[in-house]
C-alpha cells in the first residue's frame, strides 16, 4: 500500500519576508542544515490568507510548527493530510495549534466528506493529497509567491548523559509533546504517550535543544 504524508504549518502573524528570515533559524535547530537529500519545505505567500510552509512529513511539521510558535510569540495552526492507495485513494485530516507557550493543542480544519468518491479530488496520490490539504486548511487561492528549501539531517551524535537518553526514549515514543519555559533555564516537557497517558519531566534549556537536534538526526 503506497502512502503520502503532506502538513501545512500556517500562520498570519508573519509577513513573506519574515517567513523567510525565520525559516532557516527555526529548523536548523530541529536537526538540518541546507543541502539537497532528506526533507523540502515549500515556503508561500498566501496573500490575506497567511504563510505556509508545506512538508511532506507530519511529525516534522509538527515540531516546525512548536519552534516558530515558541519563537514569534504566537499560535501557529498545523494542517495534516495521510493519504494511502490500495484499491482506491482515503485520505484522512488532522489539525493541531501550536501556541507560543509551547503547547501542541488539537485543532479543527474545514469538515470535508472523504469518503465521498465524487469529492472533486483528481489526478495521482500526490495530486489529490494536496487538494485535500488545500481544502482543509481553506486555502482558497494560488500562493502568489513561493520558495523552495532543502534540507539535509545533520549526524545526532549521542546523548550527553543519561539523563538525556531517557528523555529522547520517551519523545521519540511520544504521539505528541508540548514545552512550557520555566524560567532560570528550565522547561516542563509534558508528554502524550503513545501507548495512553501522560508524563512529565522538566530539564534545561541547553538539555532540551539537545534533545530537539537529537531527534532531527
Amino acid at each position: 500500500m503506497r502512502r503520502i504524508e503532506l502538513a501545512a504549518v500556517c500562520t498570519q502573524r508573519l509577513s513573506w519576508e519574515e517567513l523567510n528570515a525565520a525559516a532557516l533559524p527555526t529548523i536548523e535547530p530541529l536537526g538540518f542544515s541546507p543541502g539537497e537529500g532528506d526533507v523540502e519545505v515549500h515556503l508561500l505567500d498566501h496573500g490575506e490568507q497567511g504563510r505556509v510552509a508545506v512538508l511532506d512529513n507530519a511529525a516534522l511539521a509538527r515540531r516546525v510548527a512548536l519552534a516558530l510558535a515558541m519563537r514569534i510569540g504566537s499560535p501557529v495552526n498545523v494542517f495534516e493530510v495521510v493519504g494511502t492507495v490500495g484499491n482506491r485513494f482515503k485520505f484522512r485530516t488532522t489539525a493541531w495549534q501550536a501556541t507560543g507557550a509551547g503547547e501542541l493543542k488539537p485543532a479543527e480544519g474545514v469538515e470535508l466528506d472523504l469518503e465521498d468518491p465524487n469529492g472533486g479530488w483528481i489526478g495521482t496520490l500526490a495530486e489529490q493529497a494536496l487538494q485535500v490539504l488545500h481544502a482543509f486548511s481553506k486555502l482558497e487561492y494560488r500562493a502568489v509567491r513561493s520558495e523552495r528549501l532543502a534540507l539535509k539531517k545533520r549526524k545526532a551524535g549521542k546523548p550527553s548523559s543519561p539523563r538525556v537518553a531517557a528523555l529522547l526514549a520517551s519523545l521519540q515514543k511520544a504521539r505528541s509533546h508540548y514545552v512550557t519555559p520555566q524560567g532560570e533555564g528550565r522547561v516542563e516537557l509534558s508528554i502524550d504517550l503513545a501507548a495512553g497517558g501522560k508524563q512529565r519531566s522538566f530539564c534545561s534549556t541547553a538539555e532540551y535543544e539537545e534533545l530537539q537536534r537529537l531527534m532531527g538526526g
